[in-house]
C-alpha cells in the first residue's frame, strides 16, 4: 500500500508481513527515507533491501541488511535518503548471508518504509 504522506513528494509503504519471497516497494528510481521495521518473531530477522526494479531474491546482492531482534523494532530518518537507482525491494529472512531462503514466519516482520 502507498500513501502520498500530505502532497510532500514523500510516499509511505507499509506491509505487515515480509517474507523470503521479496517485496517491490517501487520499481523506478526511489530515495529511501526513512522506516520504521518491526519483528515479533521468536528468532533475528534480516531485512534486506535490493536496488532492483523487480522484488529481491536470494541469488540477489542486497544494498542493506537490517538485523532486527525478536520481538522488537527500530526505527530511522535518513534526513536526504539513500538512492536506489533501479528501484526499491525488500525481503526477510532469518539467516543473515545474502543467499540465505530461511523464511520468517508470516506476519512477524511489519515494515513502514517512507520514500519519494
Amino acid at each position: 500500500m502507498t500513501i502520498d504522506t500530505l502532497g510532500s513528494g514523500w510516499k509511505e509503504y507499509r506491509s505487515i508481513s515480509v517474507l523470503a519471497t521479496g517485496l517491490l516497494v517501487q520499481g523506478a528510481r526511489t530515495r529511501l527515507g526513512g522506516y520504521y521495521v518491526s519483528n515479533t518473531g521468536a528468532a533475528t530477522a534480516f531485512l534486506k533491501f535490493y536496488d532492483k526494479a523487480t522484488a529481491g531474491a536470494a541469488t540477489d546482492t542486497p544494498v542493506m541488511t537490517l538485523a532486527i531482534p525478536a520481538a522488537s523494532a527500530a526505527n530511522l530518518m535518513l534526513g536526504p535518503g539513500v538512492q536506489f537507482d533501479l528501484g526499491l525491494s525488500v525481503r526477510a529472512v532469518t539467516g543473515v548471508a545474502d543467499a540465505d531462503t530461511t523464511a520468517v514466519g508470516a506476519n512477524e516482520v511489519i515494515v513502514n518504509l517512507f520514500y519519494f
